[in-house]
């Protein structure tokens, strides 16, 4: 009743209380050998008490439904394989784009180029590749290769198309959850590629300010200074203009928020430059307290 099964129900003398009953779970198993228009006869009680039971009792016709048909249950089937075959398909490329991101391998990279897809998967395909670059440890970093890639992740990316879904109040198609998913994923590909791109420039001598504010402007489009994916980018950029304390302040938002090691050694830095020596000299002796795996006492 009302969307929720029907449990103990009082009705007063005289009244009557309307009760629907579900179809049978397995219809095919009670119709196998009847025609249509054929039903089920028997009783139906409702007291809880065993002499109501005897003496409440209801005539109850259970009508038959037409059967499925065959040839629509082999249609269906056909219509599975074919979805569970290219669930497979989405599922082994998923899996060979993570692989990719720890690898690296160009073979593997070239793959799946070559199979195509969407634009979504060509973009993550891309943003794979620049994900394995960027993991490397810091001095073996090769920031020409990361600036050629994460360009190539940029332009894969429909950003007007982008902008317009960001700035929709209200997506009511019916695939608008699994759009959401995939723009949300999109969106954070862009700013990874679009802070890779600014910190590889800053990191290659770049002089181009136009350029780099450029980069700026467009990361703002979809986030803001504080977040943790372009924080490389921003303090390096704030230091590359003379923004000491502005750099320092994005450094200490994101130790309050992640504390850290790196992050600590870049307050360290920007502390020192601003030649604040009572915050690095704080900062150096209540190291071993906060990172005592690193240090032996003895």
């Amino acid at each position: 009743m009302g969307g929720k099964k029907c449990g103990t129900v009082s009705v007063a003398p005289g009244r009557s209380n309307p009760i629907y009953v579900a179809p049978l779970a397995n219809t095919d198993k009670h119709s196998k050998g009847a025609t249509l228009g054929q039903y089920l006869s028997g009783t139906a009680t409702f007291a809880k008490e065993d002499v109501g039971k005897k003496v409440d009792v209801y005539n109850f016709k259970y009508i038959l439904p037409e059967g499925s048909k065959k040839k629509e249950k082999e249609k269906d089937k056909g219509k599975k394989k074919a979805e569970d075959a290219a669930a497979y398909e989405e599922a082994l490329r998923d899996c060979k784009i993570s692989w990719l991101c720890k690898l690296g391998s160009q073979e593997l990279y070239s793959e799946l180029l070559k199979a195509g897809g969407e634009s979504s998967v060509i973009t993550s395909i891309h943003a794979a590749r620049l994900a394995n670059l960027l993991a490397v440890e810091a001095a073996e970093k090769k920031w020409k290769d990361i600036v050629d890639q994460a360009d190539i992740v940029i332009q894969s990316v429909d950003q007007p198309a982008l902008l317009a879904w960001l700035g929709m109040k209200a997506d009511t198609r019916d695939n608008a959850g699994e759009l959401k998913k995939e723009m949300e994923k999109v969106k954070g590909q862009l700013m990874e590629a679009l802070a890779a791109k600014g910190e590889g420039l800053l990191e290659t001598g770049e002089q181009d300010q136009e350029k780099l504010l450029q980069i700026y402007t467009d990361l703002l489009k979809y986030t803001d200074v504080n977040d943790a994916k372009v924080f490389g980018f921003m303090w390096k950029l704030f230091r590359s203009r003379g923004l000491i304390a502005k750099a320092l302040k994005l450094a200490v938002k994101q130790l309050e928020d992640k504390p850290g090691k790196e992050v600590e050694n870049t307050v360290q830095e920007l502390a020192k430059q601003l030649g604040w020596t009572h915050v690095v000299r704080v900062l150096e002796f209540g190291r071993p307290a906060r990172f005592p795996a690193d240090y032996q006492p003895f």
